[in-house]
């Protein structure tokens, strides 16, 4: 009986291979499907054209400032200026949170790459003078190149908040 079962079932897959050849099919499983994943690199996304904004004009009514451009474009491979035209376009398409992501992103690059000037804003960008560093490095009891890079590196930290530093300043003034 069970011999008899698997000749019909053999029967039925051979019936079922010669239809589907003489179909123009073939004998070979169709193929899985293909679900690539892809990561998106920094800069990579597709903003095109904003419709009704200019990009300069968004970004300069965001909330957005130089040292992020500057430490975008630096992880995107783009100069200040373009890298302000990505933000005014991200902006325009109401990706700000995706935005933020990557600015969080690319500031945890630049921490890991601090020896890297390119990737962070210097001192003097952040709008700390070199008497200031001098009144900084005194106050902290470090010397003013110490408290330089001290001042960059809090800045990136604090996403470009520059509160400590400037409450730092007026005690150090005071």
């Amino acid at each position: 009986m069970a011999a008899a079962m698997r000749i019909t079932s053999l029967i039925t897959v051979i019936a079922l291979v010669g239809f589907a050849l003489a179909c123009g099919g073939t004998t070979e499983p169709a193929p899985e499907p293909i679900t690539s994943v892809h990561v998106e690199e920094p800069g990579e996304y597709d903003h095109g054209e904003p419709v009704g904004m200019d990009p300069m004009s968004a970004y300069a009514d965001s909330p957005f400032e130089y040292c992020d451009a500057k430490v975008l474009g630096a992880v995107w491979g783009e100069d200040t200026y373009t890298a302000k035209a990505s933000i005014g376009r991200f902006m325009a398409d109401n990706q700000k949170a995706l935005l933020l992501d990557k600015l969080s992103g690319a500031r945890s690059r630049a921490l890991d790459n601090f020896e890297n000037p390119d990737l962070r804003c210097s001192f003097d960008e952040i709008g700390i003078t070199y008497e200031d560093a001098v009144l900084l490095g005194e106050f902290w009891g470090i010397d003013s190149w110490d408290a330089k890079i001290r001042v960059e590196e809090k800045f990136l930290r604090d996403a470009h908040e520059d509160t400590y530093i400037r409450e730092a300043l007026r005690e150090a003034r005071g």
